[in-house]
């Protein structure tokens, strides 16, 4: 069984605030009762396999909006973002969990296939809140 590496991340999300438009495979719920709520979308929603190990694969915008009970934005919200295929490269290293705090509300991770095609189940979690979106690997 592989292990799962988690890297924290501050800050990340602050470049690419207008990239949160919604995909036809976006997602919103409150999983239970919590005082956020996750809004969860992936851009775009198919990405191709690569084409050995060795190759990279395409890549995936994955963008959580946390929203208090208000409707409101919530900054500095850790959102632990996890998937079932591909991977969050950052700089060098690939993760298998990232956690990202939020900046006006939104945190944004990187999904990136790898030589395994399939659907990608990726959640974002928020304390109880959760969410999952679908990124096809074709």
């Amino acid at each position: 069984m592989g292990r799962i590496r988690t890297r924290f991340f501050l800050g990340c999300v602050a470049l690419v605030l207008g990239l949160a438009a919604c995909s036809p495979n976006s997602q919103t719920s409150t999983s239970t009762p919590s005082s956020f709520s996750v809004f969860l979308t992936a851009s775009p929603n198919a990405i191709p396999a690569a084409a050995s190990a060795d190759q990279p694969g395409g890549c995936s915008n994955i963008t959580a909006k946390v929203f208090n009970t208000k409707g409101q934005l919530v900054d500095g919200a850790l959102v632990t973002f996890t998937r079932s295929l591909g991977r969050f490269p950052v700089g060098d290293e690939e993760f298998d969990a990232v956690t990202v705090s939020t900046t006006n509300g939104i945190a944004l991770v990187v999904l990136c296939a790898k030589d395994v095609k399939g659907t990608s189940i990726v959640t974002a979690t928020v304390e109880d809140a959760h969410n999952t979106v679908l990124v096809t690997i074709f």
